[in-house]
């Protein structure tokens, strides 16, 4: 066994070096890498990280647009971004794109640095910790300003909220948005091109996932607005793969018809997560709403007023809202798109998410998450909030 770990250390050593190797051409201040030498990074990416599939590697030759340095796109299935955003069990990108900017070599990186920043992405991506990370900042995004996040509407939605996932995970992952300890010195890039985005001084606020969520629920009145910002966003980036990312929304949201039909829209939750195949596991809540309905979620309520009540550090008390924020989310879609709904049946839920909401409040007041770490990433004034709820007054 010892002698197969130092064979694959080895392999992963010499995969880096091909990496390097694939970067030192005379020419890539001018001109594009050839395919043979990304298709040889794409297979020494493998190398490295056999748990996940490199699909391709791109090089873009960046002349007038602000840098975008290396861009991961993690490729997220339509029928995954329920599991993504509203499951609380694990979540792993498995297949992925990368491209690197050519503003790199312009601004005087060696190959030696732009292979370090790549591989320090890419693990960083790949990790269980950058999806924890989005799921927390989320979590809190959506217990101190929208609210709920309505399942219905962000299937219908799916290829925004993709795009804005994706450009936040970028964020989290890149090595110049976190201003990490690398060998290299941030003094080699020159900040002129840089300062616009503040990326030396100040972690980027996630504005993209924020104005996703601002717009999701309602394409069809705001679809001029997002159009346009969309186009702008395009015009803004140096970065081809986002480009497509753009071209796949802008394709999407412009289609006839793209809301849910009215027999999707009268479903029951159940027969929306057969028809969407929204993956399950034995640990999933929506298996166990498949097998004990929504008095499941119910009955949970017990388990989690214990749960706030004896969280003591950041992590327990994280666990418990992102388990709140779910089944705030499954039953308000219930209430909202299940037409029918009894008078009485309708206040018993209604009921239940208050009491959820209460438990959230409680939890909030408990002053155990810190702001600071995530509302970085967000505009102050709308978490002021977790900072607020300090009496005992709703």
């Amino acid at each position: 066994m010892s002698d197969e770990k130092i064979i694959s250390i080895a392999e992963k050593e010499q995969a880096i070096k091909n990496i390097t190797i694939a970067l030192s051409s005379e020419d890539t201040n001018s001109i594009d890498i050839s395919n043979d030498k990304l298709d040889q990074i794409k297979r020494s990416l493998n190398t490295i990280f056999d748990q996940a599939e490199c699909k391709e590697v791109v090089y873009t030759v960046n002349i007038d647009k602000i840098p975008f340095g290396i861009y991961i796109d993690p490729l997220i299935e339509n029928n995954y971004l329920v599991k993504l955003l509203f499951e609380t069990e694990d979540f792993s990108i498995r297949k992925y794109k990368i491209e690197i900017d050519s503003k790199l070599f312009m601004e005087g990186l060696t190959a030696e640095d732009v292979t370090e920043m790549i591989i320090h992405d890419v693990e960083l991506m790949l990790s269980r910790e950058i999806i924890d990370k989005f799921k927390s900042l989320l979590d809190i995004y959506v217990a101190n300003t929208i609210d709920f996040i309505s399942i219905k509407d962000s299937i219908n939605a799916n290829s925004i909220l993709i795009y804005a996932i994706k450009d936040t995970l970028n964020k989290l992952a890149s090595s110049i948005c976190g201003k990490y300890d690398f060998k290299f010195t941030y003094d080699k890039i020159s900040k002129k091109n840089y300062e616009n985005i503040s990326i030396f001084d100040n972690f980027p606020k996630v504005i993209i996932l924020q104005w996703a969520f601002d717009v999701y629920r309602d394409i069809k009145t705001n679809y001029s607005m997002i159009k346009y910002t969309l186009e702008e966003a395009k015009d803004v980036t140096g970065s081809k793969l986002t480009k497509d990312i753009i071209d796949n929304v802008l394709f999407n949201i412009s289609r006839t018809g793209f809301e849910l039909t009215n027999e999707e829209t009268e479903m029951d939750l159940v027969k929306f997560i057969d028809k969407n195949n929204i993956p399950l596991t034995e640990a999933s809540i929506f298996k166990s709403l498949k097998t004990s309905g929504l008095r499941a979620i119910e009955n949970d309520y017990y388990e989690y007023a214990i749960l706030v009540k004896s969280a003591s550090d950041e992590n327990e008390a994280m666990y418990a809202l992102r388990g709140i924020n779910t089944r705030i989310n499954i039953l308000t879609d219930y209430i909202y798109n299940t037409p029918g709904l009894s008078d009485s049946e309708r206040k018993h839920w209604e009921n239940v998410v208050m009491m959820y909401q209460d438990l959230r409040i409680k939890l909030t007041k408990k002053n155990i998450i810190n702001k600071k770490s995530y509302g970085i990433w967000f505009d102050y004034s709308k978490l002021d909030n977790l900072d607020n709820n300090t009496s005992d007054e709703y």
